[in-house]
């Protein structure tokens, strides 16, 4: 689903845009969301959480964790590890600080320290 803001893909099922956050459009369903904890079958096809005990409608997949989604603080879903806002409720999603790895910096230092010890060993 593409937000009519910022123009960002959004997954399917998302009430708010990843990116900024904005409401989207729904396309209105008569597919009815069934609960996997009551088995409540009248959830309207936008309902996150069941009408009847509460419980969410939307089932973590195990697999989202290794493959890069994020769970939301306030609600639960699991939105994609690039979101800002929680497709869902609108909540802010924490961004985890990028760890860099200074690779070249590390190796131009080795590389300039053997240079120095072959210059010292050769004036030897």
């Amino acid at each position: 689903m593409i937000c009519q803001k910022c123009k960002a893909e959004n997954q399917d099922t998302a009430i708010f845009c990843k990116d900024c956050g904005e409401k989207l459009q729904q396309e209105q369903s008569a597919v009815e969301n069934n609960c996997p904890n009551c088995e409540h079958s009248s959830n309207p096809s936008d309902a996150v959480f069941c009408e009847q005990c509460g419980n969410s409608i939307e089932p973590e997949e195990w697999w989202h964790q290794y493959v890069g989604y994020v769970n939301c603080t306030n609600c639960g879903h699991s939105n994609t590890s690039d979101a800002m806002f929680c497709e869902q409720c609108r909540n802010k999603i924490p961004q985890k600080p990028i760890k860099t790895f200074y690779l070249p910096t590390v190796l131009v230092g080795i590389v300039l320290s053997v240079l120095v010890i072959l210059i010292v060993l050769m004036l030897l």
